[in-house]
């Protein structure tokens, strides 16, 4: 499987922004994994017509001014290899970090 990482800096409090990932969690498929004392969750997010979903590891950690989330994103292991290139698994993490933003104030 492709992985890729990818990391976003919020100026936004840890806490606040592990609940804005929460959520983003709470949308997908399923919460594989959850862990508050760290700020960091696992999950998978939907299939769609054109990939049959992702796992999604994140963490929060915080920073001088507020918080970067850094973030893996894999392919299922049973999904047909040429579905899930890097270039999806890409896409996928940035679209996460990007719901992220718009779940803070």
């Amino acid at each position: 499987m492709f992985e890729k990482e990818s990391q976003r800096s919020y100026h936004e409090d840890p806490d606040r922004v592990f609940q804005a990932l929460r959520a983003c969690a709470a949308d997908a498929q399923q919460v594989l994994e959850a862990d508050d004392e760290a700020l960091a969750v696992t999950f998978q997010t939907k299939r769609t017509l054109v990939s049959w979903g992702h796992v999604v590891t994140a963490q929060v950690l915080g920073e001088a001014e507020g918080a970067r989330v850094e973030l893996v994103v894999t392919g299922l292991p049973d999904a047909p290899r040429a579905l899930m290139d890097g270039k999806k698994n890409a896409s996928m993490a940035a679209r996460v970090l990007d719901d992220i933003r718009t779940r803070l104030p």
